[in-house]
């Protein structure tokens, strides 16, 4: 399943890393202007929230500050630090800063792979040796750009990742028949009470 010929890398050769968008004042999403990624709308799970993404009017982006479909974003800074796979969107996405914007070289390294890699131990344990900061924990692009990886061939990176995905699909029902074998216990319960 998984070859043997991995090698060990740094991210900044595999990809390029471009900072979001400095807003210059506080900034008020509207129903018009161009759809943004906040810190927030990247959860703890590595999911970009699309449902949550606001607009906002005025930004003057380049093109480095605009993620497509298949880039990555990072959420640089808060108690916890991960990455998440951009959807199809159908529309230009404005990262903000402090977000990590990730353009990956698809011809080494799978976007799918770098988000699980980043949000695994291994990421893990990176943010937690370089991450700076004593109230609210940054890591900046260069310490990112420098983050060792493991980096098997492409078709071993698909391989794990489709594996980490039927895990997840996997954990899902589980939870989901918990779930429902605790209703119908509840259920027979409180119909033979009922019955008393």
């Amino acid at each position: 399943m998984f070859e043997n010929c991995s090698k060990n890398v740094l991210l900044g050769n595999v990809a390029r890393l471009f900072v979001g968008y400095p807003f210059r004042s506080t900034c008020i999403p509207g129903e018009q202007g161009i759809l943004t990624c906040f810190l927030k709308d990247v959860d703890s799970s590595g999911v970009l929230n699309v449902a949550a993404l606001k607009r906002v009017d005025g930004a003057m982006p380049n093109m480095s500050h605009i993620a497509r479909e298949g880039q990555v974003v990072f959420r640089s800074r808060g108690a916890s630090f991960v990455a998440a796979l951009v959807p199809q969107l159908f529309e230009d996405l404005l990262v903000a800063a402090p977000m990590i914007r990730i353009e990956v070289d698809k011809n080494m390294l799978l976007p799918e792979y770098l988000v699980w890699y980043i949000n695994s131990s291994y990421g893990a344990a990176y943010f937690k040796e370089f991450a700076k900061g004593t109230g609210i924990p940054l890591i900046s692009k260069s310490v990112l750009e420098v983050m060792p990886m493991k980096l098997p061939d492409l078709e071993s990176q698909k391989n794990i990742v489709d594996l980490m995905e039927l895990n997840r699909r996997e954990r899902s029902l589980l939870s989901e028949i918990a779930s429902k074998k605790d209703l119908i216990l509840e259920t027979e319960i409180t119909n033979y009470l009922e019955s008393l």
